[in-house]
């Protein structure tokens, strides 16, 4: 990612619907600069000084929406947004929001951090779709 990268996403902010408290530690940790998070907020610890995470409700804007919960935030947002959940026992992380998810997974939380780095960065998306 180099530097240009890194202070891409120090800049940059994500709005984290859901409890995706994996999710939220590892956008933290690549360097993400803010971290909104609708709810109770997770328990990080971040190692640089200039992240910042606040309480928001699902309309606030941001540069990406990463909705891990009931599709609520992807509705509302008018920026760049992704979306995942488990249906019938299959993860998915995509651009639509899908009836029926429920909760969320170590798995999911790992795959959605990684693809909100990678769409922060100006990286095309990649689809993820496994069966458990």
């Amino acid at each position: 990612m180099g530097g240009a990268g890194q202070q891409r996403l120090l800049g940059a902010s994500l709005l984290l619907h859901g409890h995706a408290p994996i999710c939220a530690t590892y956008l933290a940790a690549a360097g993400l600069g803010r971290l909104l998070v609708t709810g109770a907020p997770p328990e990080i610890a971040s190692r640089d000084p200039s992240f910042r995470m606040d309480c928001v409700g699902t309309g606030e804007p941001a540069d990406l929406v990463l909705d891990l919960g009931d599709g609520t935030a992807f509705r509302a947002a008018a920026a760049a947004r992704l979306w995942g959940g488990v249906v019938g026992g299959r993860v998915l992380l995509g651009d639509e929001p899908r009836e029926g998810a429920r909760g969320t997974t170590p798995v999911l939380e790992t795959l959605a951090a990684a693809e909100a780095l990678r769409r922060l960065l100006g990286l095309p998306p990649h689809r993820y779709e496994f069966s458990g």
